[in-house]
């Protein structure tokens, strides 16, 4: 897929990191007051943290950026752990950032549900043998996720119930 995108923009691998870098200098002057959620997110979040106490957070993001974020949406209390694809090996779809963040957490895998807007995060949940929501516009699809929606508000008590007791 990535090889795909830098052949339609004539972009050579040794593009790569200058390219990233270049997002990342844009993500960061973003202005705090553009920052806003996906509709439902925040109320999603209270509502599984009343749930279940201290949540985790699993991004490709840079920890910097996901505590600015979880700021200046008011939602960083609860997370009790964050963790970044840049603290470990391998990025989504490897497993690795789903695995760091469970265990930071005190959780085994298949005690973990994943919250994932891609398909490669979808891929590292599997791989992580955790169990998986596919937040997507206009919901349904074919997606590898045990469950797919649009808006997190539409995940019940009883969805995340039946996903936990799935072996």
């Amino acid at each position: 897929m990535i090889p795909d995108v830098f052949r339609a923009y004539s972009k050579t691998f040794d593009d790569l990191d200058a390219l990233c870098a270049e997002r990342w200098q844009f993500v960061s002057t973003i202005p705090d007051e553009e920052i806003v959620p996906v509709p439902g997110t925040v109320e999603a979040i209270h509502h599984w943290y009343k749930l279940t106490g201290p949540l985790a957070i699993a991004s490709a993001s840079r920890l910097e950026f996901i505590e600015r974020v979880t700021r200046v949406l008011r939602i960083r209390e609860h997370f009790g752990v964050i963790a970044s694809s840049h603290e470990v090996v391998r990025g989504k779809p490897a497993p690795d950032v789903f695995l760091l963040a469970a265990k930071r957490l005190g959780f085994s895998p298949s005690e973990c549900i994943v919250i994932e807007d891609g398909v490669a995060g979808m891929l590292a949940a599997q791989a992580a043998h955790m169990k998986c929501i596919a937040l997507v516009r206009g919901g349904g699809g074919d997606y590898p996720a045990d469950l797919v929606v649009d808006d997190l508000r539409k995940v019940t008590d009883t969805d995340l119930t039946k996903l936990l007791q799935r072996s």
